[in-house]
């Protein structure tokens, strides 16, 4: 993490080697250049640099990574890459590690000026994903899972300032919380102070503060987390006004949602300021509830950071805080929505796995399952989580009850030319998500009809000839298994019968002289 006091001349944040002329790859740098890009590049190697200039005397996330086998150099800057090029040499050095200043050249004025934090080296090229991870990394996790009575709260970051209380005035530990136990504030005196001016720096830079809380009352002023003093764009608070709508203020220049809010249940609170654009944003249980531009920046002088109250000792939280996080960067909206899921910041017990589903035409019910198990500092001490997958490799049955095979099928034209199928479908292990049919080979087509375990579908055969016609159904359960196909076969019967007498008729008379004349003649039917 670097914050410039200055730009347009060339700074090192990291050198390694000594450039021995002769020697290509003989030496490592990583900085800014006089045009204020970003390079990293070996000794007699072609750069890689930044297209963009970065002029902001802002906090930023810079890193550079090298793949040995592939010798490709990746630029990032605040967790994205912004250049990529494969080095023409490999870096081939060792020896000192230098900070701040071209250890190839101590004799250069190319020394940083500015703030550096968080220094980290690994042996390794890491990839996008890790390289976003380590970018939303926090500067602050306060768990609250210390037992009852305690006065020193951890910081769960390594090199965190760790926050205190004194007597009285500190909160009651050992409460049920969102995860594990948490601090219950009376709204009276109680409040954690993180103190020192470099504990937080939150001034003039981009930050998500997040917290879950369980608020007592309504109609108070019951803060969170503040810094600063009461002094316009010096005072940064966090948490409920008396109106009950929720608040990221800078004082005098403040995002307030416009809902209220009187429930006293857990919530997660989340704002995200980013001091390049200024935006500032509001989530309320991983959803968006408010976003504005600030006028300024948080302009505070430092000082101490309090969890439960105001600066000038006002506005002390009444209810349960769990879980408050401070990051050095303004959260993306699925990072939010990812911090208020896993509900522990620092959680990595959480498995993510693609579960193995057969090919078929069918709807996809679920792909993906995500496992969770909530842990504490503490271990898993009195948890128990139960997770219940069932797996369905069964094929669902389908029937055809409204029609027989070969049956003979009356159609009127004028009423539509309708022929009704219908029938059940079943599943043993889930249930039947859809029912598709397919009438005469439908080269291929498949429709779908109307219900799941009842289904029926009208058929137009308005349109087909008399005769012989074959409709297809098969069902699909929750997970995309098929049934196998059922047919059944009607005939369409539309036209009469033929009748006709031959036309010699021969009458005789018998013994009594009784006269008798045969009628003679043959019916036909095309389709019976």
């Amino acid at each position: 993490w670097i914050k410039r006091d200055s730009t347009g001349r060339v700074m090192l944040i990291a050198t390694q080697g000594e450039g021995t002329h002769n020697t290509e790859g003989s030496a490592f740098y990583f900085g800014f250049l006089d045009d204020n890009t970003v390079y990293c590049t070996f000794w007699d190697d072609t750069p890689t640099i930044t297209s963009k200039a970065y002029t902001d005397l802002l906090w930023h996330h810079y890193a550079c990574t090298y793949d040995q086998q592939s010798m490709k150099r990746t630029i990032y800057v605040d967790g994205q890459p912004a250049v990529s090029s494969n080095a023409r040499i490999p870096y081939q050095n060792q020896g000192d590690f230098v900070i701040g200043q071209n250890g190839a050249a101590l004799d250069l004025d190319q020394y940083l000026h500015g703030e550096m934090d968080n220094l980290l080296v690994v042996n390794r090229a890491l990839s996008s994903a890790e390289m976003v991870d380590v970018f939303e990394t926090p500067m602050a996790v306060f768990d609250l899972d210390e037992a009852p009575g305690s006065q020193r709260f951890i910081n769960g970051v390594d090199g965190g300032t760790d926050g205190v209380c004194s007597g009285t005035a500190c909160p009651a530990m050992g409460v049920a919380g969102k995860a594990f136990t948490a601090a219950r504030f009376d709204g009276v005196d109680d409040a954690i102070t993180i103190p020192g001016n470099t504990s937080i720096p939150l001034t003039n830079s981009s930050f998500t503060l997040s917290a879950w809380a369980k608020r007592d009352r309504s109609g108070a002023l019951d803060i969170l987390m503040s810094q600063g003093i009461g002094a316009t764009n010096q005072g940064m608070h966090f948490g409920f006004r008396p109106t009950n709508v929720f608040t990221c203020a800078f004082f005098g220049d403040d995002l307030d949602t416009t809902a209220t809010y009187t429930d006293t249940e857990w919530h997660h609170w989340v704002c995200t300021y980013d001091a390049t654009s200024r935006r500032r944003t509001l989530y309320r249980d991983g959803q968006q509830v408010a976003s504005d531009t600030a006028q300024s920046n948080y302009e505070g002088t430092g000082g101490a950071t309090h969890i439960g109250n105001r600066f000038a000792n006002s506005g002390y939280f009444q209810g349960t805080i769990d879980e408050v996080g401070v990051f050095p960067e303004a959260l993306s909206a699925d990072a939010v929505e990812q911090l208020y899921q896993k509900v522990k910041i620092q959680d990595a017990s959480t498995l993510t796995c693609q579960l193995p589903l057969a090919e078929s035409d069918g709807q996809v019910a679920f792909g993906v399952l995500t496992l969770r198990e909530t842990t504490t500092r503490l271990g898993d001490i009195s948890q128990t989580v139960t997770r219940t997958v069932t797996v369905d490799n069964d094929n669902p049955i389908v029937t055809i009850r409204t029609l027989d095979n070969n049956q003979y099928v009356s159609v009127n034209n004028t009423d539509g030319g309708m022929v009704s199928v219908s029938g059940v479908a079943t599943d043993t292990t889930s249930y039947i998500a859809g029912v598709q049919v397919q009438t005469d080979g439908g080269g291929g087509a498949w429709i779908d009809v109307s219900g799941t375990e009842a289904w029926a579908y009208n058929w137009d055969v308005s349109g087909r000839p008399d005769g012989k016609h074959t409709v297809t159904v098969q069902a699909f359960d929750a997970v995309g298994n098929a049934s196998a196909g059922q047919s059944v076969s009607f005939i369409v019967d539309r036209t009469a019968p033929t009748i006709w007498a031959v036309s010699t008729v021969q009458p005789t008379q018998n013994a009594a002289g009784q006269w008798y004349v045969p009628l003679i003649g043959n019916v036909s039917d095309p389709n019976a």
